[in-house]
Parts: structure tokens; sequence; C-alpha cells
């Protein structure tokens, strides 16, 4: 490992830029991919526009899941996985530990 992966940590000096652009490419692909479809299955039907503006919806919601989804994996300490590991909701009666 080299000094400056040292120094952050472990990770590498690009890192966050990879990892904006691959939450970038994954909602681009989602709307193009949603709204490719809709626009075939438009066509097929003949139900102009309607379809394209449903599939571009479902897009952009599969989009932003995704890269919730990728965004919660890359964050320390955020997410369900950090909760159930801090014990969060516990027992009745305990008092939460905090953390200093």
């Amino acid at each position: 490992m080299d000094q400056a992966a040292q120094a952050t940590g472990g990770a590498a000096p690009g890192m966050p830029l990879g990892q904006a652009m691959r939450l970038a490419v994954e909602m681009v692909s989602a709307l193009l991919v949603g709204g490719g479809l809709g626009w075939f299955l438009d066509g097929w039907f003949e139900t102009r526009p309607w379809l394209l503006v449903v599939f571009l919806l479902l897009g952009a919601a599969a989009g932003t899941l995704n890269a919730y989804r990728v965004a919660m994996r890359l964050t320390p300490g955020f997410g369900p996985q950090a909760d159930a590991a801090e014990g969060a909701g516990g027992e009745v009666g305990k008092k939460a530990k905090i953390k200093e």
C-alpha cells in the first residue's frame, strides 16, 4: 500500500470519485432502460406517450433505489447493518450506550 492510501485509512486517492461515478451511472442507466422499454412498448401497443412516461418514472424509482442501496453499502456507520450491530431497539428499560 502506498503512503496516500495509508494516510486516508486504506482508501485509494481516486476512490470517492469512482464511487460517485458509479452512482451516476446507476441512475442514468436505469432511466435509459426505463425510457427505452417504454418507448418500445409505446410503439408496439400504439399508446404514445403513456408507457414512456410510466417506464421513465419506474426507471427513476429503480435508479434512486439502487443508488441508495449502493450508498448505504459504501458508507460505514449508516443503514440497517449499523443499527443491528449497535443493537438498535434494545431491551425495554435498558439505557443506551453512548459512544464518546
